[in-house]
């Protein structure tokens, strides 16, 4: 009889297993899902810091080509083609400080790879400009269309703009 006595008293100031484990699985959840919410934010912050690199590759090829087309307007359309347009590959090779003249066409998109390294990551910049000589209203616009790609794991990505240019009047 004592001894079922002092049971109780042990059960009444302790937990049983089986609280203890479904406290444990509990946390064990939780700290589950924090970890997942986690890694997933830091995916998204790689991501959008390597988009935003982009973005700034993006704005330097910009501009880089308004200064190009204000210097010799007759150089820069001679480096765009009709459709599908010329493809330059912008990496370390050339860089923004060459004039249009040393862009050489990269053919296929393939050749051009990602050798350009910025905050310890690599990208590859390509430029196509292609013109419209079809339309004489449009004989004197060049697009532009600048991508920046990267890869993320195994998944490639990219950013891309287009920019149309005509000849100032």
């Amino acid at each position: 009889m004592h001894l079922i006595k002092s049971l109780k008293l042990f059960r009444k100031n302790g937990f049983s297993i089986i609280e203890i484990m479904i406290f444990v699985s509990l946390i064990s959840m939780v700290l589950v899902a924090a970890t997942g919410y986690t890694i997933q934010l830091l995916q998204t912050m790689h991501y959008n810091q390597n988009k935003m690199l982009a973005t700034r590759d993006i704005d330097d090829v910009i501009e880089w080509l308004n200064q190009e087309r204000e210097i010799d307007w007759q150089n820069f359309q001679s480096k765009a083609m009709t459709a599908p347009g010329a493809n330059y590959c912008m990496n370390a090779t050339i860089g923004l400080s060459a004039p249009i003249t040393a862009l050489v066409i990269t053919n296929p998109i393939s050749n051009c790879g990602f050798t350009r390294t910025v905050s310890g990551r690599s990208f590859k910049r390509i430029v196509n400009l292609q013109k419209n000589t079809a339309n004489t209203v449009t004989a004197n616009i060049v697009t532009a269309t600048i991508t920046v790609s990267w890869v993320e794991g195994t998944q490639p990505l990219s950013e891309t703009v287009q920019k149309t240019y005509s000849l100032w009047q």
